[in-house]
């Protein structure tokens, strides 16, 4: 996204909806974290079906934030290997958001 404006939100279901059709298994979206509409259109985007997936340090235009939508995707967390207590943390809230990984503890 290069800027946010004000039908961003809408943009953006419509954007989903047409990659989902085209069945695109992942679709990221990075968002400029110096914009002050990002902080308050996440939550809207995470509705959508979008979670974080990190952060882009000095990318083009400034640090970006990142998210991820999973189209019939699933992650296997427990494959992931994780080398330092803090990564461990970061996928904790990673798969804590990751609106296709509910209830799949259950079902080992």
């Amino acid at each position: 996204v290069r800027a946010c404006g004000a039908d961003i939100v809408r943009q953006v279901s419509s954007a989903l909806r047409r990659l989902c059709v085209e069945k695109l298994e992942v679709i990221y979206l990075c968002l400029n974290l110096q914009d002050p509409l990002t902080a308050r259109i996440t939550t809207q985007l995470e509705a959508l079906g979008f979670f974080f997936a990190g952060v882009i340090p000095k990318a083009k235009g400034g640090d970006q934030i990142e998210l991820q939508y999973l189209n019939n995707v699933l992650i296997d967390y427990d494959r992931i290997q994780i080398y330092s207590g803090f990564s461990n943390e970061l996928l904790a809230y990673i798969q804590g958001h990751d609106p296709t990984s509910s209830g799949l503890e259950e079902s080992k």
